[in-house]
């Protein structure tokens, strides 16, 4: 596996990512960041996909490196936030699902038509806007 986890053909190392059990965390990482092809996002559902110091890729130039920042439970609330205003579609949803996401900023996205359904998915949501929503009919009461 050390071996052909250093071999000079990507594909032969995306390969070993997404098949051995035991590839080091940097080997399904290093594949994603260099990889884009077909199945790209499978890596990250690999058992040593790592889930630290993804905040790093804030920002990246590639949108999907980005959004590996929503997969890090730890990232700083001001760096989720600042990734909700990203211009990519898929990296503004996904951060608006992280818990990390500060309340103000999770209050508004619920009235985003873009990112409300994503927001109301937040687990951080509080349990009284959430309650409201639904008594609401999916539509956020603003007196809650």
């Amino acid at each position: 596996m050390e071996r052909l986890s250093a071999d000079d053909d990507l594909g032969v190392r995306v390969l070993l990512a997404q098949n051995h059990p035991h590839a080091s965390a940097s080997l399904p990482l290093g594949s994603f960041l260099e990889y884009h092809g077909h199945q790209r996002v499978h890596l990250t559902t690999r058992p040593n996909f790592p889930t630290t110091g993804l905040a790093a890729f804030a920002d990246h130039e590639d949108p999907e490196a980005r959004a590996l920042t929503a997969r890090a439970p730890h990232t700083a609330p001001a760096v989720v936030e600042h990734l909700t205003h990203d211009p990519d579609p898929a990296v503004r949803a996904a951060l608006a699902r992280h818990p990390n996401l500060p309340p103000t900023r999770l209050t508004e996205l619920l009235d985003d038509e873009e990112l409300a359904h994503e927001a109301a998915a937040n687990p951080a949501l509080n349990l009284d806007v959430l309650h409201g929503m639904v008594a609401a009919g999916g539509r956020r009461d603003r007196g809650a």
